[in-house]
């Protein structure tokens, strides 16, 4: 379950005719939501340079489209990352997730792709592994060790995160591109995260660290020619370097990964 203020704003913003005073209203709803929302609004992730105040301002400056994304990432940071019994690899997976989130904007900018949900399926493309672990976390005593588990995750979660996005009302795009993600790329936000992960695999923000010393294939990998698979369905194989680049600065501004 999530806070019902991620739900409604979600539902919110696909209306044409929303108001900033009905976004306000669902936002000031919920304060603990609400105060990670302006704490987030001012970090170096969304770049805003001078302190956000309130609602308005953060509207204002950022766009609705811009507070929405906050809001889940808030919202995932504070339900979809916690299971006690695997907190490591939450930590892994939360910052897999929040890179993946902030480089799939970044890409679909550089591809020219209008896509409103973009952030959110890179946020959410793996909820099927965290929702699972959090399952098994909270329904048993003694729960299963990681490494037992990894092998069932891998083919369940891509199904298992489609079924959680449907059962939460969201988009079909958005329930499609967590079903697809590991697909070959034919579609733009399934090649978006493919090539976010792919960027982001190079720089550490693997699910698990990637040990070169036991080349195998790692949980919730992709196969090699997937980044250029996806960087040419976007128009972006000509670009990679640029693309490098940029996710090493979308890094510095979430704080780097986790490295134990």
């Amino acid at each position: 379950m999530l806070p019902d203020v991620a739900l409604e704003l979600t539902e919110l913003t696909r209306r044409a005719d929303v108001s900033y005073a009905q976004v306000t209203q669902v936002l000031e709803r919920d304060p603990l939501v609400l105060a990670q929302v302006l704490k987030v609004a001012q970090s170096p992730a969304f770049a805003t340079k001078t302190p956000v105040q309130s609602v308005g301002e953060a509207l204002n400056r950022l766009g609705m489209n811009a507070l929405r994304d906050i809001v889940w990432q808030v919202v995932a940071d504070m339900r979809m990352f916690r299971a006690r019994a695997y907190q490591p690899v939450m930590k892994r997976l939360r910052a897999h997730s929040l890179f993946t989130a902030h480089m799939v904007r970044q890409l679909a900018r550089e591809a020219r792709i209008a896509s409103d949900h973009a952030f959110l399926c890179g946020l959410l493309h793996d909820v099927g592994l965290t929702g699972t672990l959090i399952a098994l976390s909270e329904g048993t005593g003694q729960p299963p060790s990681i490494e037992t588990l990894w092998p069932a995750l891998d083919k369940i979660h891509t199904e298992a995160g489609h079924m959680m996005a449907q059962l939460w009302k969201l988009s079909p795009e958005v329930c499609e591109a967590l079903k697809q993600h590991h697909q070959a790329p034919s579609h733009a936000v399934v090649a978006l995260i493919a090539l976010a992960e792919a960027l982001g695999d190079e720089l550490g923000y693997g699910v698990v660290m990637r040990d070169e010393s036991a080349p195998g294939e790692l949980p919730d990998a992709n196969p090699p020619e997937r980044m250029m698979q996806a960087a040419t369905r976007l128009k972006l194989d000509q670009k990679l370097d640029v693309l490098r680049t940029a996710a090493q600065d979308v890094s510095t501004r979430l704080g780097g990964p986790i490295v134990q």
